[in-house]
C-alpha cells in the first residue's frame, strides 16, 4: 500500500506531499532520498544495494514506529516539515 503516493504521477511529484515514505522498493527509496525526504525502507534482499544516509532500514512495523519517533523529534524541535 502507498499512501501518500499517486501511483499515477511521478514518485518525485509525490515527495511533495509526503514527509517520509515507507515502502520495499528500492526505486522509490532512491527517488525519495535524491529529493531530500527521508525513507523507511523495509530490508529485503532486493533492496540491500540501497544506500543513502537519508534511507532507515525496518526489519518490522516495530523499527518503523522507532524511525518514525526519531524524525518526528528531529524535526520537531527544529520546526521544520520534511
Amino acid at each position: 500500500m502507498h499512501i501518500g503516493v499517486d501511483l499515477d504521477n511521478t514518485v518525485l511529484d509525490a515527495t511533495s506531499r509526503v514527509d517520509v515514505l515507507i515502502d520495499d522498493g528500492p526505486h522509490y527509496a532512491e527517488e525519495f532520498a535524491l529529493a531530500n525526504k527521508p525513507v523507511i525502507l523495509y530490508e529485503q534482499p532486493y533492496n540491500s544495494s540501497v544506500t543513502n544516509d537519508l534511507v532507515l532500514r525496518a526489519a518490522d512495523w516495530i523499527e518503523v514506529k522507532q524511525h518514525i519517533d526519531s524524525l518526528e523529534s528531529k524535526y520537531a524541535h527544529t520546526g521544520q516539515r520534511r
